[in-house]
């Protein structure tokens, strides 16, 4: 059995199944014998020469004893990609009072809100989430990029988890929207990072969608330097699934007056 190479790029689904057959220590053969496969159509699939057919894909899901997340990155590799819309078209349905309102509103609570994309682009935020990320706008307001910082390593505390969960985050998102033009300058960007490499290596074929379970951000405030725990809830925007809003709440929350 070689030794296993995680994949260089972008997720794709060939790349996928022959690291996850090699993470589970299978020879083409083997994976051909256990999902009632002929051996030449394994060759095919995983040499990117042939699309597998539904039928054919639920057999190797079986054979490689997938999570739900695996499950439905892989499902995601087999669609086409999906589009992702410009940054400029997504603040676009964010431009509105109601938004400016809801911001504003809890600020003066001391609880951060921020709107994302599925590359982990801030669309808009209020002033308490940009006292506790600073300088994001020197990485195109990217947290993803933002967190490869060193500036982001001197607030988080559990940097290193944050890392991980980010990682096999954006992996189920770049797969999703893998012919984005948006999504392939973000990777190329983020493979400057040795941190990244590292990570993205070490997490191959695994994926997370969204902050589940809800673990809470262990973190010290950049103005006071106060040890802070950040507890989480994550939703869609209006339907739209490009969008999400996270309000984020201390816990337990600051002291007033």
């Amino acid at each position: 059995m070689r030794k296993i190479r995680p994949p260089a790029g972008i997720p794709v689904l060939h790349e996928t199944v022959e690291t996850l057959r090699l993470q589970h220590h299978l020879t083409r053969e083997a994976l051909a014998r256990l999902a009632d496969m002929p051996l030449s159509t394994v060759d095919r699939i995983c040499q990117n020469r042939h699309r597998p057919t539904p039928a054919n894909l639920t057999k190797l899901l079986r054979v490689l004893n997938l999570d739900t997340w695996q499950h439905r990155h892989l499902h995601e590799l087999f669609e086409s990609a999906a589009p992702l819309p410009s940054t400029d078209e997504l603040r676009g349905l964010l431009s509105g009072p109601a938004i400016t309102d809801h911001l504003d509103h809890y600020d003066n609570r001391d609880i951060l809100v921020v709107y994302f994309d599925p590359l982990r682009t801030v669309l808009t935020a209020n002033r308490a989430f940009h006292r506790v990320v600073p300088g994001l706008e020197h990485v195109e307001d990217n947290f993803a990029l933002w967190l490869f910082t060193p500036t982001a390593r001197t607030i988080l505390d559990n940097w290193e988890a944050e890392a991980l969960r980010l990682v096999t985050t954006l992996r189920a998102a770049l797969g999703h929207h893998r012919d984005s033009p948006r999504a392939h300058h973000l990777f190329r960007q983020l493979r400057a990072y040795p941190e990244f490499n590292r990570l993205w290596e070490t997490t191959a074929g695994h994926v997370t969608y969204g902050r589940r379970p809800p673990t809470p951000m262990h973190l010290h405030t950049p103005d006071t330097h106060e040890h802070r725990t950040l507890c989480f809830e994550v939703h869609e925007f209006g339907g739209h699934t490009d969008i999400h809003v996270i309000h984020a709440t201390y816990d337990p929350p600051a002291p007033t007056g």
